[in-house]
């Protein structure tokens, strides 16, 4: 029997989660790539495959939790032999095999409390830029076990944009996290799969037309998972296949430093400018 019928993309991020490779999966990208669904499948396929498996899910806040998985949950856990357990506290779906899928929701800080006396397999984060770095962090380092096979890893789906949308990009799209502070980052373990709403072919059409009815910036991003195009950026036009090049440039060519203290040490930049022959100056990164 037939009760779920994954997408091309879903199937990439399954089949990278089950390799073992990586410990960092960020699936999506772009509104309509089906996210959401994919990660509680994603939760319920591991729960089946390994006895004893342990999942934590979770959305920022609690209404957006109920909302996107738990009622789906309830529909969902007797097609599989699962019991749907909601009033619990956390609320669970509890497998014959002994595997728990638990749902959570950090909203503030002392939710992040809460998660770190636990250990799990899985660790799921629903549109991951709603949350905070260090949330993710404290809380991705409860995922570890002693399952003979079982890789421990977070998994992750989102769009582009929101308030932790720099710090994804540079975690798994750019790769440039600062390795002064983040001293253990690793961008081998971290692998982004793009689902954009081409991937998903039940959309009705007149989503499609709705996102492309939105303001250009936020349309770049929610529609085409843009990850250099947010809003409010003032430099609108910017965009990095246009205006980006690789060049191998001799280090004796002259260079010129800019310093931007900005209002706090946190959003300060310093730029370096290469003169080259043609009169430009090329930002070297």
């Amino acid at each position: 029997k037939v009760i779920y019928m994954p997408l091309p993309k879903q199937v990439e991020a399954t089949e990278a989660v089950e390799s073992g490779q990586y410990r960092w999966i960020l699936f999506g990208g772009a509104l309509g790539g089906s996210k959401s669904h994919f990660l509680r499948w994603l939760a319920y396929r591991r729960c089946l495959q390994v006895p004893r498996f342990r999942v934590l899910l979770l959305r920022r806040t609690y209404p957006e939790l109920e909302k996107t998985h738990m009622r789906e949950a309830v529909l969902e856990a007797p097609l599989m032999g699962a019991v749907a357990l909601l009033s619990r506290n956390p609320p669970v779906v509890e497998f014959p095999n002994g595997s728990v899928l638990e749902f959570g929701h950090c909203q503030d800080e002392k939710h992040v409390a809460s998660y770190l006396s636990a250990e799990y397999d899985l660790i799921l984060f629903d549109e991951l830029v709603t949350f905070e770095e260090r949330m993710v962090l404290l809380i991705a380092s409860r995922a570890r076990t002693t399952k003979r096979g079982v890789v421990p890893m977070v998994v992750a789906g989102t769009n582009p944009g929101g308030v932790g949308g720099l710090w994804v990009r540079d975690r798994w799209v750019d790769k440039t996290v600062d390795k002064v502070r983040y001293a253990g980052y690793d961008p081998a373990k971290y692998h982004y799969i793009p689902s954009l709403l081409d991937d998903n072919p039940y959309i009705n059409p007149e989503y499609e037309e709705f996102l492309d009815s939105l303001d250009p910036e936020i349309r770049e991003a929610y529609r085409w998972g843009r990850w250099d195009i947010f809003e409010g950026q003032f430099f609108k036009e910017f965009r990095r296949e246009r205006h980006t090049e690789v060049l191998d440039i001799p280090s004796d060519v002259p260079r010129l430093g800019g310093l931007d203290w900005g209002y706090s040490p946190r959003p300060m930049v310093h730029l370096w400018a290469v003169m080259l022959p043609d009169g430009y100056l090329h930002i070297e990164h």
